[in-house]
C-alpha cells in the first residue's frame, strides 16, 4: 500500500478532528489550528496517521 505525508489544509479539518474523536484523543482546536497538522494518506486518501504541533508558548510545542 501506498502512503503519502502531507500538510494539512483547511478542508481537512473536520476529518481530521473526526479521526482524532475515533482515537478517543483531544481534538480540540484542531479546525483553528489545521496549518500545524502533517496528515499521513492511505492510496485511497483515508488518514492513517496524523501529527500535530498544539502551541506552548512562544518558543515551545507539544507534539500531538
Amino acid at each position: 500500500m501506498f502512503y503519502q505525508l502531507r500538510v494539512a489544509r483547511e478542508k481537512d479539518g473536520d476529518v481530521l478532528e473526526e479521526f482524532l474523536k475515533q482515537a478517543k484523543t483531544n481534538y480540540e482546536g484542531v479546525k483553528e489550528g489545521f496549518t500545524q497538522f502533517l496528515m499521513l494518506e492511505d492510496s485511497e486518501k483515508n488518514i492513517a496517521g496524523c501529527l500535530g504541533i498544539e502551541k506552548i508558548s512562544c518558543d515551545q510545542g507539544l507534539l500531538r
